[in-house]
């Protein structure tokens, strides 16, 4: 594209249309690139300014995914396009990562506690008047707790962690299997309690011709995952 400066605005050779000298592109972290162009030209000719999908006079890597037209009073139109584009290369280590953690806790039943026998007895008359709870005389299922230390604990805390991942990619991709275990992350530093991870949503969306897949992943315990429940 033949280009020639004057008094703030470029002429582009052989189109109807200048654009402003400051444009922009900025190259962000997460392995993407934004950039903007202000072009003016008379009412008659907009239709001859960019359109969706059109490349960045000045990096071909961005393509035009957004436009607002603003309609001049002296009979003028100026187009502010956005730009968007993929800077990390697939092929040299992969596309960049933005990962987050997200914590919280769960309410389990007492009786689902690694040490509960040791806190409610077994079901029997004297374990029950030194630990305070209380069983089902016929089934022998623990009720509740009326006495002791536990006096009125139903449930306790277990933590939370959700993982997210995100990034982008030049074509459309293959999303992974949702509901698998997974041992590691890359790039993802684990609690010590957690032993593993199961993969619960695997999504995309797309802008213009990029598309930026989020995973989720929820932290297990320190049992881990359970592989018959989650092939």
């Amino acid at each position: 594209m033949a280009i020639k400066t004057h008094g703030g605005f470029t002429a582009v050779i052989g189109q109807p249309y200048a654009i402003q000298t400051d444009r922009t592109v900025t190259e962000k972290r997460d392995g993407t690139l934004e950039g903007s162009i202000k072009f003016i030209c008379d009412v008659a000719d907009k239709d001859a300014l960019p359109t969706f999908g059109d490349l960045h006079i000045d990096d071909n890597r961005l393509e035009l995914f957004n436009a607002q037209t603003t309609y001049n009073g002296l009979e003028l139109v100026t187009l502010t396009a956005s730009y968007f584009g993929i800077s990390a290369s697939e092929a040299s280590g992969g596309p960049a990562q933005v990962i987050s953690f997200s914590g919280g806790s769960n309410n389990e039943p007492i009786e689902t506690h690694p040490n509960f026998e040791q806190m409610a007895g077994l079901a029997n008359p004297p374990a029950s008047r030194e630990t305070g709870s209380v069983w089902d005389p016929i089934t022998g299922q623990f009720l509740r707790f009326d006495g002791g230390e536990f006096k009125g604990v139903q449930y306790y805390l277990t933590p939370s962690t959700t993982i997210t991942i995100s990034y982008w990619k030049s074509s459309v991709p293959t999303l992974k299997p949702r509901m698998k275990i997974v041992d590691e992350l890359k790039g993802v530093s684990l609690p010590s309690d957690v032993k593993n991870l199961l993969r619960i949503e695997s999504s995309y969306r797309q802008t213009g011709s990029s598309y930026q897949v989020t995973e989720q992943y929820l932290a297990s315990g320190p049992e881990g995952w359970n592989a018959r429940i989650y092939p």
